[in-house]
C-alpha cells in the first residue's frame, strides 16, 4: 500500500523532472541547430552601406549611379566619407568590415573610421590596405568594441583620378556550436547600462540578442508542456493543471532570479 502511494506520487513529479531537464535540452538543440543552419543571417544580416549612404565629410564631390565620387581632398590632403550604422549593430557580433573602392593613387593611405554609442565624441581609425577591394577582421582591435554608430573611410593624399566609393560592408561572426554557447553565456551574463530607471526595470536583453532570455524561457516551457504530455499520455489531462503551473512558475523564476541578480550588481 505505501508502495503504492509513492508511486503515485513519485511518478508525476518524475516525469515532470525529466520533461524540464528534455524541454532544456531541445532548446539548446534547435537554437543551434537554427544559427547552424544559416539562422545567424536571419537575425544578424549584414550591414551595407552603398554610395548613395554615404557622405562626403571633407573633400569635394558628389553621389553618382555608380557610388559617391571624391574629385579632390580638402586643403590638409583628406577625402573622408562617413555614414550611419543601421540598427547600431554590436561590434563583437560584426567584426567583420569589407569595402570597395575606385581610383585608390598609389602611396594613399586609407583608414577606417568609427564611432560608438557610448563614445560619440571620440573617433577611432585603424590602417587598411590602400588597395581597391578587401577586408579586415576588427575583432582583435581594442577599440572595436560596444555598439558602432558610424563608420566612415579616411584617404590621405592626392587624387590621380576621381575616387569612387561603392560600398562599406559589416558582416556578423562565423558561429560555431562552441562559439554559439559562449555567445549565449554572455547574452545572459551581461550586465545592462546604467540609466535613470536602471534601479527598478532592466530591459532582459538587447533587442537584436540572439538569445534574448523570455523568448529563450519560452520556447523551453513550451517544449517542456510537450514533452510532459506525452510522458504521461494517455491520460494528461488527469494530472489537473498543477504540473503545467509548475513550469510556467519556473520559467517565471529563472527570469526573476536573472532580473535581481542584474539589479544586484547595480
Amino acid at each position: 500500500m505505501e508502495t503504492g502511494v509513492l508511486r503515485i506520487w513519485w511518478q508525476p513529479l518524475g516525469q515532470l523532472v525529466l520533461a524540464t531537464l528534455g524541454g532544456a535540452l531541445l532548446t539548446g538543440l534547435l537554437l543551434l541547430l537554427f544559427y547552424i543552419g544559416g539562422g545567424l543571417t536571419v537575425v544578424a544580416p549584414p550591414v551595407v552601406l552603398t554610395g548613395a549612404e554615404l557622405q562626403l565629410a571633407a573633400g569635394r564631390g558628389e553621389h553618382t549611379a555608380a557610388g559617391l565620387q571624391i574629385r579632390q581632398p580638402d586643403a590638409q590632403g583628406l577625402s573622408v566619407v562617413q555614414g550611419p550604422v543601421q540598427r547600431m549593430v554590436r561590434a563583437a557580433l560584426y567584426p567583420h568590415l569589407s569595402w570597395q573602392v575606385e581610383g585608390l593613387a598609389p602611396g594613399s593611405e586609407m583608414r577606417l573610421a568609427w564611432v560608438t554609442l557610448a563614445e560619440p565624441s571620440t573617433i577611432r581609425e585603424r590602417l587598411l590596405p590602400a588597395q581597391g577591394a578587401g577586408s579586415v577582421d576588427l575583432g582583435t582591435d581594442p577599440h572595436w568594441r560596444g555598439r558602432i554608430a558610424m563608420v566612415g573611410l579616411i584617404v590621405h593624399g592626392s587624387l590621380a583620378e576621381p575616387l569612387l566609393v561603392q560600398r562599406l560592408e559589416l558582416r556578423p561572426a562565423t558561429l560555431g556550436s562552441a562559439g554559439l554557447w559562449r555567445w549565449a553565456v554572455g547574452e545572459w551574463s551581461e550586465l545592462e547600462d546604467w540609466s535613470q530607471r536602471s534601479i527598478n526595470y532592466i530591459a532582459g536583453a538587447p533587442l537584436d540578442a540572439l538569445f534574448y532570455p523570455v523568448l529563450v524561457v519560452a520556447l523551453w516551457v513550451s517544449l517542456s508542456v510537450v514533452l510532459y504530455v506525452a510522458l504521461a499520455w494517455p491520460a494528461p489531462a488527469s494530472r489537473g493543471w498543477k504540473p503545467y503551473a509548475a513550469l510556467f512558475l519556473l520559467g517565471w523564476l529563472v527570469l526573476d532570479l536573472r532580473w535581481q541578480w542584474d539589479l544586484s550588481q547595480r
